[in-house]
């Protein structure tokens, strides 16, 4: 499973958008995450570094029709500030930066 996070909200938010995601698509595509929990159980938490590159990311991943759900957050006026897809995303995905990891 892979969550994708915006980088310009502090850690904290990462980690509870992150959190947010992954529960709306257990919620929204319930037998994809009982297939990927009993099979794999791999999470991968990576990053943007905005909502314009969140939301042009999830348009490409839109596209090519895999599973994922967008979380907006209320009290960020609604903002998308993450999403959480399946694991047949990972190629498209092989270029973002782990997330929460320092940069050098």
């Amino acid at each position: 499973m892979y969550i994708v996070v915006r980088r310009d909200l502090t850690p904290g938010q990462m980690a509870c958008q992150a959190a947010h995601a992954l529960a709306d698509y257990a919620m929204y595509h319930r037998s994809r995450f009982e297939v990927w929990q009993s099979v794999s159980n791999h999470i991968c938490i990576l990053e943007v570094e905005n909502v314009t590159e969140l939301l042009e990311l999830a348009v490409k991943i839109r596209m090519a029709n895999y599973s994922m759900t967008m979380f907006t957050e209320p009290d960020l006026d609604n903002q998308a500030t993450a999403f959480c897809v399946g694991p047949e995303a990972k190629s498209m995905l092989s270029q973002l930066r782990l997330a929460f990891k320092p940069r050098s």
